[in-house]
This record gives structure tokens, C-alpha cells and sequence, in this order.
């Protein structure tokens, strides 16, 4: 190749080259950017996606009340209708006293299939510290139609929780603080 066609195959391919190269690296980053864009729109489908998406198993509250007479096998128990409840415990000795109360029921609210709550307003109390008036609960968990698991809930003191309106029972008594109010359910109760 003489030094004349040396000259111009390099005048004209190496511009072309150079040309090639930032063509190449232009289209890489508009690529790139399409890439990220295309990411972030997939993304965002993903999550409307999942947020929209209904489970199938998702639970339905029923307003379930767990009705009968249930016993612990030690004396203690619930006697639960569909419009009220009466809890009951016998004396064990002179620092523990028999303890009574019954109540109107006024909500009941199932957080899943086998675990709920009955929010009730007191009528009754004997040797137990509630007001007649205010409102407490019974929480159950693991219910079958002959067992189940009954608990009041009680403060870090062990002391029974109660409250003024309806709406402060609906707001306190939630699935959220279970395991804050109750501190220990037992073997259970049966029918």
C-alpha cells in the first residue's frame, strides 16, 4: 500500500471509527437510560400490582361470638350468650376471693377464623375491680366448638382494664395489643 492510500484509508476510516465509538457509547447511555426508565416503570407496576392484589385467604370479621358455658376444670368459667357474658371464679382462699362479673355484649369482632374479641359493658362485679357502666373485653384465641382459649385483659400491673365509651373499648381492645393485655391464657376452656 503506497503512503498516499495508507493516508486516505486512514483520513476515512478512523474518523469513521472515532464516529462509531462515541455513536457506540451514545447509544449505550440513551440505552441505559431506557434500561433505568423501563425498571422503574416495571417497578411501580409491581407494586400497584401487590397493593391491589386480593388475598384469597384474607379474613372477613363476622362479629363471631364463641356462645356456651365454658369451664377451665378448676371452677373458673364463662357463661357466653349471644347478647351477654358472665365470668366466674371460685374462692381459692381468703387472699383469693370468689370473682364475678357479667356485661352486655356490645361488640364482637373476629380477627381471624379462631381468635377474636367480645367488648362488653359491665353490669355486674363482685371482688373484681370493674365499674359497672364501663367497658371491658374477653379476648379468645385457638376456638374450636368445644375448646378455646378465654383471657381479660389486664394492665402490666395485673390489674383489669376497663374504659368509658364504646368507641375507646373498639380503639383499645384490638388484635394489636393481645399480647399486651394478656399475660397468660391457660390450658383453656371447654364446653
Amino acid at each position: 500500500m503506497s503512503l498516499l492510500e495508507k493516508s486516505l484509508t486512514q483520513r476515512h476510516i478512523e474518523p469513521m471509527v472515532r464516529d462509531m465509538s462515541n455513536l457506540w457509547f451514545a447509544s449505550t447511555e440513551k440505552n441505559t437510560r431506557i434500561n433505568k426508565c423501563l425498571l422503574v416503570i416495571a417497578f411501580l407496576v409491581f407494586l400497584i400490582y401487590v397493593g391491589c392484589q386480593i388475598d384469597e385467604d384474607e379474613h372477613i370479621d363476622t362479629g363471631f361470638i364463641p356462645v356456651g358455658e365454658w369451664n377451665d376444670g378448676f371452677g373458673s368459667g364463662y357463661n357466653i350468650t349471644e347478647t351477654s357474658v358472665e365470668y366466674y371464679s371460685p374462692e381459692y382462699d381468703e387472699n383469693f376471693p370468689a370473682q364475678n362479673f357479667t356485661g352486655l355484649i356490645e361488640k364482637a369482632i373476629d380477627f381471624s377464623n379462631d381468635t377474636g374479641v367480645i367488648i362488653i359493658k359491665i353490669t355486674n362485679s363482685e371482688n373484681i375491680d370493674l365499674t359497672p357502666g364501663k367497658y371491658t373485653c374477653i379476648y379468645y384465641r385457638d376456638f374450636t366448638n368445644s375448646h378455646a382459649k378465654l383471657a381479660n385483659p389486664v394492665n402490666p400491673s395485673h390489674e383489669p382494664i376497663e374504659v368509658n365509651t364504646l368507641n375507646e373499648a373498639l380503639n383499645l381492645f384490638t388484635v394489636g395489643n393481645i399480647s399486651t393485655h394478656v399475660t397468660f391464657w391457660g390450658s383453656g376452656y371447654t364446653k
